[in-house]
């Protein structure tokens, strides 16, 4: 049942602390109890062929049992050969739900099966928010969220969960593992250690409306919940002159109002994929230099881009930073507000400029906030009372 190449032998091994071991159960004394004695014996000295040979004994000797299987899961588990110890494992459950021994019967009570263990980790996948698609960067290929799940259910830590929860679901580990998995970085590249990247350029189909409006509505999210959100200044010589970052043409775009303060960590490159000024460390959101320099760019105090979130400044300050951006459509300037502003509001490209009035509709109606009635100029063609662009607030 083994592969051909199996670990090489250890003096000790780690099995899994969810499964209730062979001696702690109550199992008849016989000569076949020997042999499982014998094959945990051998598997906690890594001795895998030696083991799985033991437990296939105790198969031959007694199918109807669910003790050989229950050990050879444990050999093959230990073996990190998790695809023939979860069937081990269902085969152990099999001869339980069949055995019409009471005391089998009440330990069956103990055991988790798979598809409940499956239904776990979905669970947890769905809470976890990530971009609609994104990139393969070992593949450079898109793959959307069937895609990725379809790759990490078979992938190795996918099914070591599986095979090592029988007793227990382990929510946080089933977390962790789901979140290292699945994490992302913005427009990444291989040598960033993770194996997804999300770019808006080729990463939104915006043929599909449904994605679009989707796509634009969670940015702010992916941005914040993204392990890193890496700025190429393609504008930017290398190597850079003092405020080059802060005259960036990436400094004036409507759009990365959000990716300048939603994302935790992030990293400018120049021109030459060379670090911003040569700043290598954790996160250039900790390198005072450039922070001030984003400061000076859009004029407001550098610790509240680093520790940004929406309700740390007031609505007119935001509007006021998305006026000093440039849009490409009257649109961009409401909808790239959607995350900023923690809005309802749906993206429908082809509403113009009222959809900066359905914005400020919301933000007067949500939050009382009147002083976005305080302004001069042309009105909104969707409410009077309202200004028909932010740059005469």
């Amino acid at each position: 049942m083994l592969k051909d190449v199996l670990p090489k032998p250890r003096r000790s091994s780690s099995i899994s602390s969810g499964r209730q071991t062979r001696s702690e159960m109550q199992f008849p004394s016989s000569p076949a109890s020997l042999l499982i004695k014998r094959s945990r014996t051998r598997a906690t000295k890594g001795l895998w062929e030696e083991a799985i040979q033991d437990a296939n004994e105790e198969v031959k000797a007694d199918p109807s049992s669910p003790w050989g299987y229950e050990a050879t899961h444990v050999v093959l588990h230990g073996a990190k050969q998790y695809d023939e110890a979860i069937e081990a494992f269902k085969s152990m459950l099999h001869r339980m739900d069949q055995s019409h021994d009471p005391a089998t019967t009440q330990l069956r009570k103990n055991y988790i099966s798979p598809p409940d263990v499956i239904a776990a980790i979905d669970s947890i996948v769905s809470e976890i928010c990530c971009p609609l698609v994104v990139i393969d960067v070992t593949t450079g290929c898109l793959c959307n969220d069937t895609g990725r799940m379809r790759i990490f259910k078979a992938d190795t830590r996918f099914k070591g969960l599986v095979s090592s929860m029988t007793k227990k679901v382990d929510r946080t580990e089933i977390r962790h593992v789901v979140e290292r998995f699945f994490g992302y970085v913005m427009f990444s590249h291989a040598w960033f250690g993770h194996n997804w990247a999300w770019s808006y350029m080729c990463c939104i189909d915006k043929s599909a409306s449904s994605v679009l409006n989707q796509s634009l509505t969670s940015m702010y999210k992916w941005y914040a919940n993204s392990a890193a959100t890496l700025v190429f200044l393609a504008g930017v010589a290398h190597p850079p002159k003092p405020g080059d970052l802060s005259r960036s043409l990436w400094m004036a775009r409507t759009w990365t109002l959000q990716e300048l303060l939603s994302p935790n960590v992030i990293f400018f490159y120049d021109s030459g994929w060379k670090p911003y000024f040569g700043n290598t460390g954790v996160s250039h959101k900790q390198s005072p230099g450039i922070m001030q320099e984003r400061a000076d760019a859009i004029k407001i105090p550098s610790g509240t881009i680093v520790t940004f979130f929406p309700d740390n400044l007031g609505v007119r300050e935001k509007l006021r930073l998305a006026s000093t951006r440039n849009a490409k459509f009257d649109e961009d300037v409401a909808y790239s507000l959607i995350g900023i502003f923690t809005s309802d509001i749906r993206p429908h490209y082809g509403e113009g400029s009222d959809a900066l009035g359905h914005l400020l509709e919301e933000i007067v109606a949500r939050n009382g906030e009147v002083t976005v009635l305080a302004w001069s100029g042309n009105s909104s063609s969707c409410n009077s009372c309202l200004p028909a662009s932010i740059f005469r607030l």
